[in-house]
């Protein structure tokens, strides 16, 4: 009887040892632990050293500061502010310079206008010829004509084109630098909501915004004052050619 039982426990103690083992998963989580942990302190320091705006919102412990929905609203508010600042700016910029360059044009324009009719001094003169011709002449009875063949240079209509569109094209600019204004402000304007819905309706107005493509359009109004002063000197050239 004493064998048998030995027998017994000696096969229960060979079954145990070959039995499956369960892996042994604390190590890998003290390992994922120790990865984290370093992970968030090389954060935490990068966030010291470079970026002075998250870091006025940390603690020495590296947790956020205060109330986040507050903090968040805050670095929002400064980024806009800063990035429609830049942009107000260039559209001040080129506000001033278009409607000083508008006016040069029309003070061109106005007078070149005058090219494309005839000349009412030339008229007079010829008038006065003939008025002259019959009082020295009573006799002739020719009535005098106004010509009606006009027809100004083709220099003239080129250079009249080149000045209307550029004229034309900087109005442009200055209409789209205002609407682009207009914009920028809607965009910043204060809400006066709870953190958490004043961040949904920046949000939607961010969305907006680039549906409506506006940074892109701000990219393009140079473009387009540029292209109406090209288009001026090009008139301008043409007419010292024909000079």
């Amino acid at each position: 009887m004493h064998n048998v039982s030995t027998d017994h426990v000696e096969l229960d103690d060979l079954d145990s040892s070959w039995a499956p083992r369960e892996p042994d998963s604390t190590a890998a989580r003290k390992v994922s632990e120790e990865e984290e942990e370093k992970a968030y302190s090389e954060f935490k320091q990068e966030c010291r050293k470079g970026a002075p705006i998250i870091r006025d919102y940390m603690s020495d412990a590296g947790m956020p500061k205060g109330d986040p929905w507050l903090n968040t609203n805050r670095l929002v508010e400064k980024h806009d502010s800063d990035l429609c600042k830049d942009w107000a700016n260039d559209v001040d910029t080129l506000l001033t310079f278009t409607g000083l360059f508008a006016a040069t044009v029309t003070a061109f324009v106005i007078e070149s206008y005058q090219w494309l009719q005839p000349d009412a001094v030339e008229i007079t003169v010829m008038f006065l010829a003939r008025i002259s011709e019959q009082l020295a002449n009573p006799g002739n009875t020719t009535a005098a004509s106004i010509p009606t063949d006009f027809s100004p240079a083709p220099s003239v209509k080129r250079i009249n084109i080149f000045w209307i569109l550029s004229l034309t094209m900087s109005l442009m600019t200055a209409l789209i630098g205002i609407l682009c204004k207009q914009w920028l402000r809607e965009y910043q304007k204060d809400a006066s909501l709870p953190f958490t819905d004043m961040l949904s309706v920046r949000q939607m107005r961010l969305e907006g915004f680039k549906f409506w493509r506006v940074e892109d359009i701000l990219s393009y109004l140079p473009l387009l004052l540029q292209i109406a002063l090209l288009l001026f000197f090009i008139g301008l050239l043409d007419l010292l050619w024909h000079l």
